[in-house]
């Protein structure tokens, strides 16, 4: 083998080790990328289900809001017609507001 040839040899091999040395480090820059992707899958998975669970809780709160205006409104025709029956359906009607309240802010 000529000297020439051998030189060309060694930068050959000098190369495929520099281009070797590369592919390595970026099948570990992958396999990190793959694990960021993957945990990053995880938290949109769990971040979907909390959003799912909060919507359960805001429609259940919703509902619980219209029934308790509803029933507001209803106390409301009440007193209204206890005003005009008298001092006694007042009474009445003070203890309904008081339990709507409480069942309200408590």
């Amino acid at each position: 083998m000529k000297h020439s040839q051998r030189e060309e040899l060694a930068a050959s091999e000098r190369r495929n080790a520099v281009l070797g040395g590369e592919i390595d480090e970026l099948r570990s820059q992958i396999d990190v990328l793959e694990k960021t992707r993957k945990m990053a899958e995880t938290e949109v998975h769990e971040i979907s289900e909390r959003v799912a669970d909060i919507t359960n809780v805001n429609s259940a709160l919703l509902a619980t809001k219209k029934k308790l205006e509803l029933e507001l409104q209803s106390v409301h025709v009440r007193t209204t017609s206890a005003q005009t029956l008298g001092p006694d359906s007042l009474f009445v009607v003070f203890h309904v507001y008081f339990f709507v309240y409480f069942f309200i802010f408590w």
